[in-house]
């Protein structure tokens, strides 16, 4: 692993205004920084097609102003056994890197797009030296997946977490991230991502200028934006840069 650059209290991106903070968070904690948030990273895939809720769904509720969706049972669960498997997983990481995590805070970029301000949140689970941060997935019944697996469920499942472990890395201004789907009886995995510089122009800023479009106050519940024709694969070209 290459080190990387500690968050700085400000930084400049291109001609947009950055400032970059972190705030201290107990494990399991959701921090009430979040709800001042445009986006957090889990919050991310959905702009691209990918996790439990569609970009419809997400745009209706973020205009009403509710701040977190009904979830299935399905869903609760994996919630409730990732809290629970979260530590073990962070053992089991430490004895691999032979290194010892600590409590990732919550990170914040407060910025602005288009001369409209904007603040993206971001919690990773775990961080080592205050440099690699680390993010942690507990499925229930299946490890196997990857970038360029032949089952597109598998293939969209890493999509999606590499697509929250990317926002992370720009939000908290680090360079590298520890991928880590972990299991008590299956076969654990773990990979390395890399921030990719050019991902939050080319990428993210498109994708939130058009979901901005359709959470202004005042639409109808019939505005809602749909995702184009292979939509998907623009995300999976990225694995260029894997």
């Amino acid at each position: 692993m290459i080190p990387a650059s500690p968050a700085s209290s400000s930084a400049t991106d291109g001609p947009s205004r950055n400032h970059f903070e972190c705030h201290p968070i107990e494990r399991g904690e959701l921090h009430p920084l979040r709800d001042t948030c445009d986006l957090t990273a889990s919050e991310v895939p959905i702009l691209f097609g990918f996790g439990y809720e569609s970009l419809a769904s997400f745009v209706l509720r973020k205009r009403s102003g509710q701040k977190e969706r009904l979830v299935s049972p399905f869903v609760k669960e994996l919630c409730e056994r990732g809290h629970a498997l979260e530590g073990p997983s962070c053992e089991w990481l430490d004895k691999k890197l032979a290194r010892k995590h600590k409590i990732a805070p919550f990170y914040l970029r407060k910025t602005d797009v288009d001369g409209v301000p904007a603040v993206f949140g971001a919690s990773p689970d775990a961080i080592y030296d205050d440099e690699l941060l680390v993010e942690i997935k507990n499925p229930l019944n299946d490890t196997d997946m990857g970038p360029k697996h032949v089952d597109d469920r598998a293939r969209q499942k890493w999509w999606q977490y590499w697509l929250q472990v990317q926002f992370q890395l720009h939000v908290s201004d680090r360079q590298d991230a520890v991928l880590c789907v972990w299991h008590p009886v299956l076969r654990p995995r773990m990979w390395e991502v890399r921030r990719v510089p050019e991902w939050w122009d080319q990428a993210f800023l498109p994708a939130f200028r058009k979901y901005r479009q359709y959470v202004r106050p005042g639409l109808g519940a019939a505005v809602v934006p749909r995702w184009p024709p292979g939509y998907r694969e623009d995300v999976y070209a990225w694995s260029d840069h894997i």
